[in-house]
């Protein structure tokens, strides 16, 4: 008799558990159309490297002397779900920064966008190579803002805020960690950019990495050649200083 009556009521429980689970489902696949936390990502991308955001640090130096400007492309995330419409965020340069806009970087526009079903996207900077990079390092804070799509109130370790990236730019040269004296002979900021222009040296790997001593000494050798050049077509090339001549080290 229980038996039979169990086998009646499953006849109606089937149904409304079958109903249950495909509405669950359905939901779990709707949108999020609610307001989503936006914060920088701690990759920074520019034309050649890939950089850490907290304290990005640009050098116009490790490139040709040619180059004018560079784009930095800073990731955003998302906390919450892709939304199925573009929706605009803001980022606002924080006024304790020592670029200016118009001069060191272009202006902001009013709003970036978060495309259409990403959680992911990417805000673009262009920074302009200036005079005054030569004297030291100067400083871009941005600072991601809350509007009608998105609240900024991320923290992230020790409290530290993920709504505020900051970036260096230079145009100074340091001795490389691995730049050898008996193939290159005394560093010089002129020598280096030589290097890089006429040699193809890539001077910020030389600084992370222990070269080859061969291709060092082909640096060298390389660059020997081109002053010894320019002494015999009567331009002998000069140190900053305007009196030393150019030489590589000693091996050479």
């Amino acid at each position: 008799m229980h038996n039979l009556t169990l086998m009646k009521n499953l006849k109606y429980i089937i149904p409304l558990l079958l109903l249950l689970v495909f509405s669950c489902k359905k939901s779990d696949l709707k949108n999020f159309d609610g307001t989503s936390d936006i914060y920088w990502s701690n990759i920074i991308s520019t034309q050649n490297s890939l950089l850490n955001t907290d304290s990005a640090v640009f050098s116009f130096a490790f490139g040709s002397a040619k180059v004018t400007d560079t784009l930095l492309k800073l990731p955003v995330k998302i906390m919450g779900f892709a939304a199925s419409e573009d929706r605009a965020f803001r980022v606002k340069a924080q006024d304790s920064s020592t670029m200016v806009a118009g001069k060191h970087y272009d202006a902001l526009p009013e709003s970036f966008i978060m495309h259409a079903n990403k959680i992911i996207d990417t805000v673009t900077i262009r920074i302009h190579r200036t005079p005054d990079m030569l004297k030291g390092e100067l400083t871009l804070y941005l600072e991601l803002l809350p509007n009608e799509n998105f609240t900024a109130s991320l923290k992230t370790y020790k409290k530290m805020t993920a709504t505020v990236t900051k970036i260096k730019a230079s145009d100074v040269i340091i001795r490389p960690k691995y730049w050898l004296d008996a193939y290159l002979g005394v560093f010089s900021r002129k020598k280096a950019l030589m290097l890089i222009e006429i040699v193809g040296v890539d001077m910020a790997a030389m600084n992370n990495t222990a070269p080859d001593i061969t291709n060092v000494a082909g640096y060298g050798r390389s660059l020997q050649q081109y002053l010894d050049e320019q002494r015999v077509a009567g331009n002998i090339i000069y140190e900053e200083d305007g009196i030393t001549e150019m030489t590589m080290g000693g091996s050479i």
